[in-house]
């Protein structure tokens, strides 16, 4: 069965790189949050004597926050494969989302490590994936220009 045959994440996709280039994994239903590495927290730095407002400031940069991704596959596909392998993976792997927004296509691309896949059934013959990745730097967004 084609991946075409069991997408519906209207162009959103998700390529992982196992060793010999992007291979399309999926189309995405749904990303909680963009894997942009970059997440800071804030701490509290009020002294006794702050008398209005507690005063702030943001943490150093932190590593990346993990994300789960959920999509469609094909039993058996490449797009199966290359799931199985980038969850085996030992280390981090280059990865891209494309995302769409009205006419225009943006790409989301990093490294990140990949665990945690768990395949599912929903209904009829469309089987989807949760797979968790933890981006180990910050990851780009461009826009893809045709």
């Amino acid at each position: 069965m084609p991946l075409s045959d069991v997408t519906t994440g209207f162009g959103t996709k998700l390529e992982i790189d196992i060793g010999a280039g992007l291979v399309v994994v999926a189309e995405i239903d749904d990303i909680p949050e963009l894997p942009t590495g970059n997440d800071r927290e804030l701490y509290e730095t009020s002294s006794f004597d702050t008398v209005e407002y507690k005063e702030w400031k943001k943490q150093p940069l932190k590593d990346g926050v993990p994300i789960t991704i959920t999509g469609n596959y094909a039993i058996n596909s490449t797009s199966d494969a290359t799931l199985e392998a980038a969850d085996d993976a030992d280390g981090a792997l280059p990865y891209r989302i494309v995302l769409k927004q009205d006419d225009d296509e943006y790409e989301v691309t990093g490294t990140a490590l990949f665990y945690g896949l768990k395949r599912k059934n929903p209904k009829d013959s469309k089987r989807t994936f949760e797979i968790t990745l933890k981006p180990v730097d910050a990851a780009s967004i461009d826009e893809i220009v045709p």
